[in-house]
């Protein structure tokens, strides 16, 4: 089951990296900070990424690229309530393509919330 649930997050995580927009529009002042929640999120490192993208959302505003990780973060770290806030949150900004949805379902599905 462990093994079947790790290759899942590992296929959605490929997913929501090879869905990302390349250029991603962040300013310039929220760049330190969303490089840093990338790389922990890439290093699995969840909480020091979802807390190093609030950083940057703080500068940011309502940035759907960062919102959008930080939603990730939280999903892959099981911080549900705040994951779920965020994925709803960067549908509702108007973010292009479907790794909204797709994280949206996957963090409900690890939450329980939907079975």
């Amino acid at each position: 089951m462990a093994s079947a649930l790790l290759t899942f997050i590992l296929w959605v995580t490929t997913f929501f990296l090879a869905s990302t927009p390349a250029a991603a529009v962040v300013p310039s002042n929220a760049t330190g900070p969303y490089m840093d929640g990338l790389d922990a999120l890439n290093e699995g490192r969840w909480r020091d990424a979802a807390g190093a993208l609030t950083r940057a959302l703080e500068v940011a505003g309502d940035n759907p690229d960062i919102v959008l990780a930080r939603g990730v973060a939280s999903t892959l770290g099981e911080d549900f309530p705040n994951a779920l806030k965020d994925l709803q949150r960067v549908g509702r900004l108007g973010y292009p393509g479907q790794g909204p949805e797709v994280w949206l379902y996957v963090a409900e599905a690890m939450s329980g919330t939907v079975t």
